[in-house]
């Protein structure tokens, strides 16, 4: 069973006018022994990303999960 699960989890901001995707149709399984590196260039999604999973930022669509239950808020579980 998956730790953690995101299922083609999107996050949109929006800046006059203009949708700006931080994530697009993102979907990621995390056991829970794995070891994730998650690299990128400035300003492609690294920190929307983290946010999404601890529930600090929602989601605009897709499902993230944790043990298998939905993620709506932040919490200790993660952790």
């Amino acid at each position: 069973m998956p730790r953690i699960e995101l299922k083609n989890v999107s996050k949109i901001y929006f800046n006059n006018s203009v949708v700006l995707y931080a994530l697009k149709d993102i979907t990621l399984t995390i056991e829970d022994s794995d070891f994730l590196y998650i690299v990128g260039p400035s300003l492609c999604g690294k920190t929307t990303l983290l946010n999404v999973i601890a529930g600090l930022t929602r989601i605009e669509s897709g499902k993230l999960l944790v043990d298998d239950m939905p993620v709506k808020g932040p919490g200790t579980i993660r952790f």
